[in-house]
C-alpha cells in the first residue's frame, strides 16, 4: 500500500493505525459517558412491598438562609470584615417537613447521614406522633409481626420510665429520636393508632431528607403499649 506522499505501508502498519484510531474514539466515547453520568442526578427506585404495595415518597428540607440587616448593602462584606455591631447577620431556618398521609411530621437535619424526628407538630408543643424501632433493613421486609411492638410518645420523655432509652438507645433525645440514613422507623398518629406507617430514610444530608413510606392497618387490637388502637 502506498500513502499520499509515496510512503509504502506494510499490512501490519495499516492494522496498527486502525487499532490506534479505534482506541482513540472508544476513549472519547467513554469520557463523554462518564461526564453525562456525573451530572445526571441519582434517582431512588421506589420500593414495592409484597403486601402493602408501592411506597410513597416525601422530602424534607432544613436550610438556614442568611438574613441581612436593613442597614446592610445586601452583601456579606460587612459581616466578613467583622463590623457586625450595626449590621448583624442572622441565620433564619427555612424548613419543609415530611408529609405522611397529609399530616406534617417535623424533621431537622443533623449531620452528613442523620437527622431528627419530633413528636410534636411545628409551633406550640402539641403531641402528634409516636415512634417505634424496627430492625428490618428496608421497608419491603417489614411483616405484620414487626408492627406489634412498643411505641414511645411525647409523655415518655418526662415519665422517667426509661422506655425511650431502652428502645432507641443513644438515638433517644428529649423531644424526639435521631434517625440515620438507611434506617427503618415505625410511626403512628397519637390520635389514630389503627394505622402504622413504615418509614425508610433512603437519603439524609445536613439539609435534606428523602423518605419512602407505606401505610399499614392494624386489625388486631393489641394492648400494653404495642401497636393497636388502644394502649
Amino acid at each position: 500500500m502506498t500513502g499520499i506522499a509515496g510512503t509504502r505501508f506494510n499490512n501490519w502498519q495499516v492494522v496498527l493505525l486502525a487499532v490506534l484510531a479505534s482506541s482513540f474514539f472508544s476513549l472519547q466515547a467513554s469520557i463523554s459517558l462518564a461526564q453525562v453520568s456525573a451530572v445526571t442526578p441519582e434517582t431512588s427506585v421506589t420500593p414495592v412491598h409484597p403486601v402493602y404495595g408501592k411506597a410513597l415518597k416525601t422530602i424534607a428540607s432544613d436550610e438556614h438562609l442568611t438574613q441581612l440587616s436593613t442597614r446592610s448593602d445586601g452583601t456579606m462584606r460587612e459581616a466578613l470584615n467583622g463590623s457586625t455591631k450595626q449590621n448583624s447577620v442572622s441565620r433564619v431556618p427555612k424548613r419543609t417537613n415530611l408529609v405522611i398521609d397529609n399530616v406534617e411530621l417535623q424533621w431537622s437535619g443533623g449531620g452528613s447521614n442523620f437527622g431528627y424526628l419530633y413528636f410534636c407538630a411545628p409551633g406550640p408543643p402539641l403531641p402528634l406522633w409516636e415512634f417505634a424501632a424496627c430492625s428490618k433493613p428496608n421497608l419491603t421486609r417489614v411483616s405484620p409481626e414487626d408492627l406489634a411492638t412498643r411505641f414511645v410518645s411525647f409523655a415518655d420523655r418526662t415519665n422517667r420510665t426509661g422506655t425511650g432509652e431502652a428502645i432507641f438507645g443513644t438515638n433517644w433525645v428529649r423531644n424526639g429520636i435521631r434517625v440515620r440514613q438507611g434506617q427503618v422507623v415505625l410511626a403512628r398518629l397519637a390520635g389514630d393508632r389503627s394505622k402504622v406507617f413504615v418509614l425508610e430514610f433512603t437519603k439524609q444530608t445536613p439539609t435534606n431528607a428523602e423518605v419512602f413510606y407505606i401505610e399499614t392497618s392494624v386489625r388486631n387490637q393489641l394492648t400494653n403499649g404495642v401497636a393497636g388502637p388502644d394502649r
